[in-house]
């Protein structure tokens, strides 16, 4: 009987070492943080829904309310831009979101905003089986009138190296740094090059994003649209270097979509965020990207 107990006992560990880790979430004064591995992420219901830090292994990826007390963090606006200027509508930026925790699920509900006629709902759930942080924002038309309007996921970082494959870029373009290597394009942050504010707008392929700073690898996908479907004056994906290069956003627009009185557009993205060796090396950076996605 020996053996047969030894191998019911090696069974058993197999099977427990192939778990995935678990999820955590826990509620502190509005922020909700998940735990996952080595990685946490937390939102602030209080704050707009706005996910404010991302971390992996303690490092942090986004930008702080320390460093810019209105743009930090990551968030969702409406687009194009040209339909609301400057700031963002307060109640969908900044204001109280109404927060609904389902076991590893955060459903995050705004006020319904009369001034830009929208509603907006963001959900986030962490599947251990890929690693990633899933975000599905959506946008409800609540006037009387049909809007035209496209999802605009907006995130803060620290400048280093961003790369994403590129389609076509988009004679709006005057961010410095900027190359193309066999499809992919290389934005190398430089702080110097940066004495006003820059912008990229480009098409892209495949549907991701890349960045990788302080140690870390930073990638988000989502839905892949043609140039056809983007909001006017504005890029599939975007970057913007800030003045004097204080922060970058790394930015992605979906698909301009014609909303009726009540009808409601969906935009799913997935996150991901590893511990690497510091490398400025394109070819391991978009090896570690290949294989981050072959795995989801």
């Amino acid at each position: 009987m020996k053996p047969i107990i030894s191998f019911c006992l090696l069974m058993t560990l197999v099977v427990y070492d192939n778990q995935p880790p678990s999820v955590t979430v826990t509620v502190d004064d509005g922020l909700y943080v998940f735990r996952y591995d080595d990685n946490t992420f937390t939102v602030s219901a209080k704050t707009g829904g706005r996910i404010v830090s991302y971390t992996c292994q303690g490092k942090e990826l986004l930008t702080p309310s320390s460093v810019h007390d209105q743009n930090y963090g990551a968030t969702l606006w409406p687009s194009p831009q040209s339909e609301w200027g400057w700031p963002p509508y307060p109640v969908l930026d900044v204001e109280p979101y109404e927060a609904t925790l389902v076991k590893d699920t955060l459903l995050l509900v705004s006020k319904p905003d009369t001034a830009s006629g929208y509603l907006f709902k963001k959900k986030f759930y962490i599947t251990p089986e890929d690693g990633a942080v899933n975000i599905v924002y959506s946008i409800t038309n609540i006037s009387d009138d049909t809007k035209q309007v496209a999802a605009w996921d907006v995130l803060r970082t620290a400048g280093n190296i961003s790369f994403f494959p590129v389609d076509e870029m988009l004679p709006s373009s005057n961010l410095k740094g900027v190359t193309i290597e066999n499809g992919i394009l290389w934005y190398a942050f430089d702080p110097d090059l940066v004495p006003k504010s820059q912008k990229l707008f480009a098409t892209a392929k495949d549907g991701w994003l890349a960045h990788a700073c302080n140690g870390m690898l930073f990638i988000k996908t989502f839905p892949d649209i043609p140039t056809s479907s983007l909001p006017p004056n504005q890029g599939e994906v975007e970057i913007y270097a800030h003045d004097q290069g204080l922060y970058i956003e790394l930015e992605n627009h979906g698909t301009y979509t014609t909303l009726k009185p009540g009808e409601t557009l969906e935009y799913p993205q997935k996150w991901y965020l590893m511990a690497i060796n510091d490398t400025d090396n394109h070819e391991a950076l978009l090896q570690m990207v290949h294989e981050r996605l072959d795995k989801k």
